[in-house]
């Protein structure tokens, strides 16, 4: 009898620890908790998601050049020299990058298309800026206005998403006088990121009664450690011409107006001797008028 009882002792001790350890693998399995969070996963995941077929993806590119021709079209800066800006070039400007900001950030084929459109250009020149006074020569604070909307535009094609520089195809900035020699740099620095870039309106001013040469030094620094071999056309400031040394494919070359003070010969020609070969238009503009070659 008292066999027995052991016997039946040490079975139920066996079926205990037995129950014991499924009871244990069941919360330690990893595997069982996975199988939960799978079925989880497949209650919210196993939702039916059919093509889009009636949405914007569907659109073709026409209607969308048909949506763009509706915006504010930018203007000419190549035949349109800075003073003809109208006060209201800046809100058309404004009008127009923000709506393409909002169309591309809407879904991913409107963000196809008008993207490139957003940053075809790098534009900060008077009557751009919103609230600038539409001079070429202001107060400081408007020169630090100037040249940090410079710099925010260039880093954010360059740094903040490098795929955006092949985008880019015009420049038509002015640096003011305000931390001027590091503006130069970086300017020259990511011109030669743009691999279709193929128009430049600079103009490089200093401060009112300022003379250039040291600007124009300044300029040649920066300029001569690169090259745009794709740029052709150029509309300078007497300060700017030395990009001409980096723009060897240059075919038409604009003389841009401006209140400069200098001594001496102007530095045009030595900046396209030697330098450019494929100049086809040379407008210059010499004191009491224009000459046009």
């Amino acid at each position: 009898m008292e066999d027995r009882n052991k016997r039946i002792t040490r079975s139920s001790n066996r079926k205990a620890q037995k129950n014991s350890h499924s009871t244990s693998t069941n919360l330690t399995n990893p595997k069982a908790k996975s199988t939960r969070r799978k079925l989880e996963t497949t209650e919210v995941i196993d939702v039916p998601v059919g093509d889009n077929t009636r949405g914007f993806p569907t659109f073709p590119d026409e209607l969308f050049l048909e949506v763009l021709s509706y915006l504010p079209m930018p203007r000419d800066f190549v035949s349109t020299p800075a003073t003809e800006y109208r006060a209201a070039d800046a809100i058309e400007h404004t009008t127009r990058r923000d709506t393409l900001l909002a169309l591309s950030q809407t879904c991913r084929s409107l963000r196809r298309f008008f993207r490139p459109y957003i940053w075809s250009r790098i534009e900060v020149c008077s009557g751009i800026l919103a609230g600038d006074g539409g001079g070429t020569i202001s107060s400081i604070a408007d020169n630090r206005m100037y040249n940090e909307e410079l710099a925010r535009q260039l880093e954010i094609v360059t740094v903040r998403d490098p795929n955006l520089a092949e985008y880019v195809k015009m420049i038509n900035v002015e640096v003011r006088d305000y931390s001027t020699p590091t503006v130069l740099a970086e300017l020259a620095r990511c011109m030669a990121l743009f691999p279709h870039l193929h128009a430049v309106k600079l103009g490089i001013f200093p401060s009112k009664f300022e003379r250039s040469d040291k600007l124009y030094t300044l300029a040649r620094n920066a300029f001569s450690l690169y090259s745009y071999p794709r740029v052709e056309v150029a509309i300078l400031s007497r300060a700017a011409y030395p990009l001409l040394r980096s723009c060897p494919s240059v075919k038409s070359v604009d003389m841009m107006k401006g209140l400069l003070y200098f001594d001496g010969d102007t530095g045009l020609s030595e900046c396209i001797q030697g330098f450019c070969f494929e100049i086809e238009s040379l407008t210059m503009d010499i004191t009491a008028g224009n000459a046009q070659g």
